[in-house]
């Protein structure tokens, strides 16, 4: 009896050590946390919503590494892999929005046109601050032949008489890319060049309605285009007229272009060039 006891007692006792080493070793199973798991499978390339996973109770002591364990952490958010139903959403498998490819960020019913901003005086549209995500207005300033209408004569040295006149439109219009960068400041990638470098770009890319798109490729090859930067949350549509220098400030004659820079290019103390 003695002998059955003590084997036993050295049966419990090794049971016990078990449990208490599996517990350091492990963690106790009875700890549980919550985790967000997909209900369906989620393809590739798709933006999460609410919809696509729910809470659910996991042992902490085989919680998987980057498991989501809040809402904020996944909605909005783009998988870049499958994530198939019943598996726990992992941080690793998707990406914020504005990292995403352009493509999946363009507007339902929008297209994504590229201008240029750099006009013909080297000056960058609103002094490169533009920024994927801003909203502008698009000017277009033109030379209009006046000749019909004012049945003026041209003026000396020029075929035709012209008339500056400058026109808003298109109003709060999405900025989509800067340069090659579509993402916001705050996106967590490596960038092919440095963010300053790569905002101060000739050019932007907007999300406009594919109507609109022909009209700003029409406005590109028929005058010079300008960006007015809106401030923040400003969605206002302003009703405003054509401008020309008579209606701006009182000039009747036409307009011509001006006279070519005074310069002088001296190397060495030569003058080696000079406008004529």
């Amino acid at each position: 009896m003695v002998s059955i006891g003590a084997a036993l007692l050295a049966i419990i006792c090794f049971v016990y050590y078990i449990q208490l080493a599996v517990k350091k070793e492990i963690g106790d199973l009875n700890i549980r946390v919550k985790i967000l798991q997909a209900t369906r499978d989620i393809p590739p390339n798709t933006r999460i919503d609410e919809s696509m996973f729910m809470e659910k109770d996991y042992p902490k002591a085989y919680l998987p590494p980057r498991a989501a364990t809040q809402k904020e952490e996944v909605i909005g958010q783009v998988a870049i892999a499958t994530i198939f139903e019943g598996e726990p959403i992992l941080t690793s498998k998707i990406i914020p929005f504005d990292e995403s490819s352009l493509d999946r960020r363009i507007p339902d019913g929008y297209r994504a046109i590229t201008i240029g901003i750099r006009d013909d005086q080297d000056v960058i549209g609103v002094g490169g601050q533009l920024r994927p995500g801003h909203f502008v207005d698009i000017l277009l300033t033109l030379f209009l032949n006046t000749k019909e209408i004012e049945k003026g004569s041209p003026l000396v040295g020029q075929d035709i008489p012209l008339k500056a006149e400058t026109r808003t439109i298109f109003q709060n219009i999405r900025i989509l890319a800067v340069g090659r960068d579509s993402r916001l400041q705050t996106a967590n990638v490596n960038r092919p060049t440095p963010l300053e470098e790569d905002l101060t770009n000739k050019n932007v890319t907007l999300a406009m309605r594919p109507d609109d798109v022909q009209k700003i490729v029409l406005a590109q090859a028929t005058g010079r285009i300008t960006l007015s930067l809106r401030r923040f949350n400003d969605a206002d549509m302003i009703a405003l007229e054509y401008l020309d220098p008579f209606k701006a400030f009182g000039i009747k004659l036409p307009i011509v272009a001006g006279p070519p820079p005074a310069y002088r290019e001296i190397r060495g103390g030569q003058v080696i060039a000079q406008p004529f």
